[in-house]
């Protein structure tokens, strides 16, 4: 209940290692059913040939992004360029950037401190034309964002878009 059933902007240390543990192994299993069906559909697709940013909405800690190169680092290392984390917890969004600087000192993690209402299209936007991992694990049920003007912003970006969304209530 403190957690508000895993909604609640994480303040404190405690809160942050309550999260993981309430909350991990689910997310880990919606991810890894989702990362399965995005994994036969990479093979069928010729996208790879741009440079590839993840952006993370609603990262907290990190999960959502550390479960991506868990699964597809190996295989997309040399095309990852830049993460983008979006979390209003500064507590949890430091601990995600450190956590994910572990992976690769060539890729550029970007940490955005805000709701996702407040984030620009300029702060989603990069110069490059790339291919573009939308992650959305378990925030399309937090309410108190608008989904709608967030893809707005999301679809000006020239590029190549794949989402993958997990939630608590649907996988």
């Amino acid at each position: 209940d403190k957690l508000e059933y895993g909604h609640k902007i994480l303040e404190t240390l405690d809160e942050c290692n309550q999260y993981w543990h309430s909350y991990a192994p689910r997310i880990k299993e919606q991810l890894d059913y989702a990362f399965k069906c995005f994994d036969s559909f990479v093979e069928s697709y010729e996208f790879i040939e741009n440079n590839m940013e993840i952006i993370d909405y609603g990262c907290g800690q990190g999960g959502a992004s550390i479960r991506f190169l868990d699964k597809f680092y190996q295989d997309f290392k040399t095309y990852i360029s830049k993460i983008k984390l979006i979390e209003p917890s500064s507590l949890a969004l430091q601990r995600a950037r450190r956590t994910l600087e572990f992976y690769s000192s060539d890729i550029q993690i970007v940490a955005i401190n805000k709701k996702l209402n407040h984030v620009t299209h300029k702060e989603l936007e990069t110069d490059i034309n790339q291919t573009y991992i939308h992650l959305f694990s378990n925030i399309l049920d937090v309410e108190g964002f608008d989904l709608d003007e967030l893809f707005s912003k999301i679809v000006k970006i020239q590029g190549y878009h794949f989402f993958i969304a997990v939630s608590m209530d649907t996988t």
